[in-house]
């Protein structure tokens, strides 16, 4: 069995395995610490399903084909004063090249909130490009941009969220059918602004909704009723209640409006 590496080593290690950033040798590390250690295989799932949501469970703004071919067209043709380079997260690296990105070079304590703030902040360079093309090849396609602009605004706001000290990305897992579900709640202490973010969980047909409930000294306390897009994945603003301590959460699937108990069945379930 190999000896344990120290905490922060191995912090930088499972970051830069779910941003795909390791060298081989590196990687044949990793890999050799969750054999030897079974608990760390835990904190790399939680490091990967929070990074699953992010950034793709924010609504997506799809350019219609005109607009696409326009940009296209626009990005190849000779002379052509604007480029599109769509901005990529890294793959992994050549033997004993130095990592481009670490968190701890910059004194950032590696929480799952800060390499999320960090994966959303390139995802919002690539925003930017589109937005900056679409305005510049047409302004007859005003409503793409503004939901590009909808979708940008949305990552900022979580990034603001998770730059705020003692904020807290709470998983949320499917449960029976639903299984496949997962995603997180984004909440700080003493702040009643939460952020909910789901992938997988399917949309449901009108008429019905799901309902996400706060658990406060064993009492279900209700919160905000939402769907799904047809993908499967949800964004949705909360607002907690902060007078006391919320210790999980739960989201039930319901067949009317706001009720003020659960009626239907529970679908995901946290603990704080």
């Amino acid at each position: 069995m190999s000896e344990r590496l120290p905490p922060e080593q191995l912090e930088d290690l499972l970051a830069g395995y779910v941003l795909g950033n390791l060298t081989p040798e590196e990687a044949q590390i990793l890999h050799q610490q969750l054999a030897d250690y079974p608990d760390l295989n835990a904190e790399l799932q939680k490091l990967q399903d929070v990074l699953g949501v992010m950034p793709y469970a924010l609504p997506e703004a799809v350019p219609s084909e005109s607009v696409r071919t326009t940009l296209v067209q626009t990005a190849v043709t000779p002379g052509s004063k604007r480029t599109f380079q769509p901005v990529l997260f890294p793959t992994s690296r050549p033997s004993g090249q130095r990592r481009s990105w670490s968190p701890r070079q910059w004194g950032i304590p590696l929480t799952a909130a800060a390499l999320i703030a960090g994966a959303i902040g390139l995802d919002n360079l690539r925003l930017r490009h589109q937005v900056a093309t679409l305005q510049a090849v047409t302004d007859s396609h005003e409503q793409v941009v503004k939901g590009l602009k909808a979708e940008l605004q949305h990552k900022q706001d979580v990034i603001a969220m998770l730059e705020r000290p003692n904020t807290q990305l709470v998983a949320l897992r499917g449960m029976d059918d639903m299984n496949k579900a997962y995603g997180c709640v984004v909440v700080t202490a003493g702040d009643p602004s939460a952020v909910l973010m789901l992938k997988n969980l399917p949309a449901l047909d009108s008429g019905k909704t799901y309902q996400i409930w706060s658990i406060v000294e064993g009492k279900k306390v209700a919160g905000t009723a939402f769907n799904t897009d047809p993908s499967g994945k949800a964004y949705t603003k909360l607002t907690l209640p902060i007078e006391t301590a919320v210790n999980g959460f739960v989201i039930t699937l319901e067949a009317t409006p706001q009720p003020k108990a659960p009626t239907g069945p529970m679908v995901m379930a946290s603990t704080l």
